[in-house]
């Protein structure tokens, strides 16, 4: 990697990062989310992510877990198309403006390149290991399958979701 890629790289980082904790900020709300309660949850480790069909459909904090897990993956592996659908719509733009891109799915493919073997790896095991959930909107903590916490760059140090449409999405 180049110097100047790993500068590019950090300051996408940085920027996600800054953008991910305002959205958080933004996402809270004061009742609990549809069906679930509010609160800092434990929740399970998402086993086979690859086998859920349509996930974040949950209204608690395993929903989240389920789209931290299969988002993981799908960005891991360029799955442009998986990893969009689970991102709202201000993920999607962050995301196609950090590598210059004009849709998501072009946008995803571009990132997987720039990431290194060790970052594929952890987002292709990335878990959710505590899940606040507040109104419509939750942050979690991030856990590399079930080995403790690991911060990703890609989704900075506590990502933000939101529930829409009875479903939780990246923010």
């Amino acid at each position: 990697m180049t110097s100047r890629t790993t500068a590019t790289t950090s300051v996408l980082a940085r920027a996600a990062a800054a953008l991910l904790a305002a959205a958080a900020l933004a996402a809270c709300g004061t009742s609990s989310a549809p069906g679930g309660t509010s609160g800092e949850v434990s929740v399970e480790p998402v086993s086979q992510p690859g086998s859920i069909q349509d996930p974040g459909h949950r209204a608690d904090a395993q929903g989240v877990a389920e789209v931290t897990a299969v988002l993981g993956p799908a960005l891991a592996g360029g799955n442009g198309k998986r990893a969009c659908s689970l991102m709202a719509v201000s993920a999607q733009e962050r995301v196609q403006k950090a590598v210059g891109r004009a849709n998501c799915v072009d946008a995803v493919a571009a990132l997987t390149g720039r990431l290194t073997a060790d970052e594929r790896e952890v987002l292709a095991h990335l878990q959710a290991s505590r899940v606040t959930v507040t109104g419509t909107g939750a942050v979690a903590s991030l856990a590399k399958g079930s080995d403790g916490p690991m911060v990703v760059s890609v989704f900075g140090a506590a990502p933000a979701f939101a529930i829409s449409e009875e479903r939780w999405s990246l923010l």
